[in-house]
């Protein structure tokens, strides 16, 4: 579970679209880190408190992501990546138009 609140924390800076890529390939990752599942299980204790954690680490990470692009998606991780989606084609448009 130090894992999880280390990335909540270091992942929720964000001041780049490098680092909000990043954060959002993090979200990802958290949303199937450890769940509980064919051939992971622990005792109900654990499972909640990781559980607990694995949404408050997404939630941290999107509040990042809210102040850096001032969309309001909360933790919503398929949300996030269809943002990084559309944002990397404008990104990518961007930067066609600037080198003509």
């Amino acid at each position: 579970m130090k894992s999880l609140a280390v990335w909540a924390e270091e992942e929720s800076h964000i001041a780049t679209w490098e680092q909000a890529t990043h954060a959002v390939d993090v979200m990802t990752y958290v949303s199937h880190y450890y769940v509980p599942g064919e051939g992971y299980r622990s005792d109900s204790q654990t499972e909640r408190a990781l559980e607990a954690q694995r949404q408050k680490t997404l939630q941290t990470i999107g509040r990042g992501l809210e102040e850096y692009s001032g969309e309001h998606l909360g933790a919503d991780v398929g949300a996030w990546e269809e943002w990084r989606r559309r944002s990397a084609e404008g990104v990518s448009t961007q930067a066609t138009t600037r080198a003509k």
